[in-house]
């Protein structure tokens, strides 16, 4: 069997703003995901049999090994696209919390479909495997992005690891600085304390939940990304705004108790990622994000000080 592993990044949303609700029941969004440094490892054998298999090792009692799994689901319809009749053995080493609004199952099925891609050299580009991913669920083309780019898969260089996405979230324009040649300076001077508080919030529930009529400030997008280009701080911390706040902050105290809590140690700005409910904050000095760390810790065992990737 041929072998690869990969690191598969989790991401938070510097931004989430919701324009509309579509006809098939999905919402359209626009919003600003970056990738950080806390990441899950996943561990591919893999070789042409006739007989096919695909035998995953989730890395925790509580996660699915078969369908349910979005890096089994990855296996499967890797298969289906092209072809391809193979054995494989995923073993993923769960860092990234579950059910957290962090990517932590796209983020796996997109290194998947990277790994798999690498092994068989099919010769499909990042954005076939996007295509292929938004198929498993809308985060996963921005993993199969993110993933490529930190993991140096992708020979043309048109990955990224922050992305403006529109949509439901699977049309992706890749944001890099000017130069092209690293991440985002105003970014990678800030530290991030990510926690989450012990409860799982059903993405699907949270936008049924939604009143786009009584939503009152919004992100500017669109100034947040000038932010990012023009290395002004103040610009993009101003605009880190998430809509859903407004439903997940009051149908689930917990959240807002531990959002909070984490503004009590006095960070630039605290947000929740995705439909919660994990919320992170970021600092400038090294120093105070760990003093944050240490309290939130103090209250959430998924508690994490991390970096953008």
């Amino acid at each position: 069997m041929l072998e690869i592993s990969i690191d598969a990044y989790a991401k938070i949303n510097l931004a989430l703003d919701v324009t509309g609700k579509r006809p098939d029941g999905y919402h359209n969004v626009r919003m600003v995901m970056q990738m950080i440094d806390l990441h899950d490892s996943v561990s591919i054998r893999a070789e042409l049999s006739s007989e096919p298999q695909i035998v995953l090792a989730p890395g925790r009692a509580d996660l699915p090994a078969g369908r349910g799994n979005l890096g089994y689901l990855a296996a499967e319809i890797f298969m289906k696209e092209t072809g391809l009749a193979i054995k494989t053995v995923i073993e993923i080493e769960k860092r990234i919390p579950a059910a957290a609004g962090l990517a932590g199952g796209s983020t796996d099925a997109a290194a998947v479909l990277l790994g798999l891609n690498a092994i068989f050299k099919t010769g499909l580009s990042i954005t076939d495997l996007m295509r292929i991913g938004v198929r498993i669920g809308a985060d996963v083309p921005f993993c199969v992005m993110g993933n490529a780019a930190a993991g140096n898969l992708d020979p043309d260089g048109s990955s990224s690891s922050c992305a403006l996405a529109e949509g439901i979230g699977d049309i992706l324009t890749p944001l890099k600085p000017k130069d092209a040649k690293g991440p985002f300076p105003v970014l990678t001077e800030l530290f991030l304390v990510l926690t989450k508080p012990p409860i799982d919030v059903p993405t699907a529930k949270v936008y049924q939940a939604l009143d786009l009529r009584t939503i009152g400030k919004r992100p500017d997008t669109s100034e947040l990304i000038d932010g990012l280009m023009e290395n002004d701080l103040e610009k993009v911390t101003g605009n880190m705004i998430n809509i859903l706040e407004n439903v997940t902050l009051k149908e689930y105290p917990i959240v807002m108790y531990t959002k909070n809590n984490l503004l009590d140690t006095k960070p630039i700005v605290a947000l929740m990622s995705g439909s919660g409910p994990s919320i992170f904050g970021i600092f400038k000095e090294k120093s105070k994000a760990e003093d944050a760390w240490r309290i939130m810790a103090g209250s959430n065992a998924e508690t994490y000080l991390v970096r953008t990737k």
